[in-house]
């Protein structure tokens, strides 16, 4: 793959260098993020020289109707997750069009929110709720929301959480014999 390289050509005449991503099978490809409308040419070289039918020519151009109703998003994190782990899910967003993705998790505590953009119109979400409870989760396009969102999704305490036990009552257990122990007499779950 060090023999390989590409290069993007924007309408404007800006040049950038592509990412080559291997497929296997000594099969590669090429993946980039256009920044501008119009004809783009893509050279792909090996040791220097243009591999056959290169430059390659596309036109970026609009997708139809975009908006806030072709994002989609999906995954288990949006379906539940649980206290203190990271929960993950995906947007996407290729045939949007050009705008401001938002996100927002609230719920009983404050969640941690990371984000990961994939470059092929897409993007992984994963964030933290600290507690248990229910949670509403946004995801916007350009201030408006997606189809679905506002996600409302579960968080449960992990299993072996010592959190969601408490006492509700002690009893004294009457020996001849000091000590006398305590004893819990009942624990909920």
């Amino acid at each position: 793959m060090q023999d390989v390289s590409a290069e993007v050509s924007s309408p404007s005449g800006a040049r950038q260098p592509a990412e080559l991503v291997a497929a296997g099978n000594d099969t590669y490809c090429v993946r980039f993020v256009p920044t501008e409308m119009g004809v783009h040419s893509v050279s792909v070289r090996y040791r220097g020289v243009h591999v056959p039918g290169s430059p390659f020519q596309f036109t970026v151009g609009p997708l139809g109707e975009g908006g806030a109703a072709k994002v989609r998003a999906g995954g288990p994190g949006l379906e539940g997750a649980q206290a203190g782990e990271p929960a993950e899910f995906s947007i996407w967003t290729r045939e949007a069009g050009a705008g401001g993705l938002s996100i927002a998790v609230e719920g009983p505590s404050r969640a941690e929110i990371s984000f990961d953009d994939r470059k092929d119109g897409s993007c992984g979400v994963s964030y933290v709720a600290q507690d248990p409870g229910d949670y509403e989760i946004s995801v916007k396009f350009n201030e408006q929301h997606i189809p679905d969102s506002p996600f409302l999704v579960p968080v449960v305490a992990p299993a072996n959480d010592a959190r969601r036990l408490s006492v509700t009552g002690l009893q004294v257990r009457h020996e001849e014999t000091p000590p006398h122990p305590l004893r819990l007499s009942c624990i909920k779950v």
